[in-house]
């Protein structure tokens, strides 16, 4: 793992670009940002009836299975979520490209809803579970990839097992009602989309040079 960021180095035309325009995540993140401001400054909208999990009955209505990743309940929720999100996601995008970090926003907002949905219930939202994925998956790779330069700060890797784990024996409960099915199904669907997410990229070892 790289004790040094890769952005505090030179970078090649096609790197800044994604830095500083990860379309990806800037989506993401704009459209939970449009979401909680609907939410709390347009009241009378219907945004939870049309946004909240729902088993789907016909195909059109399938965005249901992935749309509470957009749906935040206060603003700690959403300051938390899309500042992790950024950090980790914003890595991803710009060493491995838009569609993987598509792909893996995607795949573990469904598999973490769902996952949530059959346990507890559909009163849940937030992009807890991508986050989650996106913090197991920048560690893996920096641990099997250290070549590709992610950066995870040290520590943070023991402090989220650890969230996970005080979640599960309840010892956060007075935090509030928590979606820790969902954190743990994207912790762990983060760890096994690295190979997708790598294959999606191309040829790492050859392609992904900071500086030309």
């Amino acid at each position: 793992m790289n004790e040094r960021p890769f952005w505090f180095d030179p970078m090649s035309e096609s790197f800044q670009q994604r830095w500083r325009r990860p379309i990806v995540a800037l989506l993401v993140v704009g459209l939970c940002i449009i979401v909680f401001g609907s939410q709390f400054i347009m009241p009378q909208l219907p945004v939870f009836s049309v946004l909240h999990f729902a088993v789907p009955d016909n195909w059109w209505s399938a965005y249901r299975l992935l749309t509470p990743i957009f749906m935040h309940f206060s603003i700690l929720h959403i300051a938390f979520n899309t500042s992790m999100f950024w950090f980790f996601a914003r890595q991803v995008e710009t060493l491995l490209g838009p569609w993987a970090l598509l792909v893996i926003v995607i795949a573990t907002g469904l598999f973490s809803n769902i996952l949530q949905y059959f346990i507890n219930g559909d009163q849940f939202g937030g992009l807890s579970g991508v986050v989650m994925a996106v913090i197991a998956f920048v560690w893996l790779v920096s641990k099997t990839h250290p070549h590709l330069r992610f950066f995870m700060p040290k520590g943070l890797i023991i402090f989220v097992v650890g969230f996970l784990v005080l979640g599960f024996i309840g010892v956060l409960d007075f935090l509030g009602p928590i979606a820790h099915v969902a954190h743990l199904g994207g912790f762990i669907a983060g760890l096994l989309l690295w190979p997708i997410a790598l294959l999606i990229a191309g040829k790492p070892t050859s392609r992904l040079k900071l500086q030309e």
